[in-house]
């Protein structure tokens, strides 16, 4: 099986605790999910490129979005932050908001029960 290219590159894995295990899936990229071995929680974490105000150089950063108990409550927030991330920039109702959330979460629903 071939091993897909992903963001997580060496130096970034470096700078996350090493006591997490990463899910890396092309498919929420720029999201990704950290879990914490020693107490078995997850945290969505999200990449992002911002340039140096005083270099001007691009640098890959990661925020920290959420801490959750269970594996469906984080895939439950990767559903919304995708609509946020992958979405449209505008949409032209409340309706058309949710039906774009509903979307991803029922692609989501296959993997676990959320």
């Amino acid at each position: 099986m071939k091993e897909e290219k992903n963001f997580l590159t060496d130096e970034i894995l470096r700078n996350l605790p090493q006591t997490h295990k990463y899910i890396y899936d092309k498919d929420i990229e720029p999201l990704f999910i950290g879990i914490d071995t020693t107490n078995g929680s997850y945290i969505l974490y999200s990449s992002k490129m911002r340039t140096s105000k005083t270099t001007n150089e691009k640098k890959q950063a990661i925020e920290t979005l959420g801490y959750y108990s269970s594996l469906s409550g984080v895939l439950r927030s990767v559903a919304k932050e995708l609509v946020h991330v992958k979405g449209p920039n505008k949409f032209n109702s409340i309706k058309e908001y949710i039906e774009a959330w509903e979307d991803i979460k029922k692609k989501m629903e296959g993997l676990v029960s959320i």
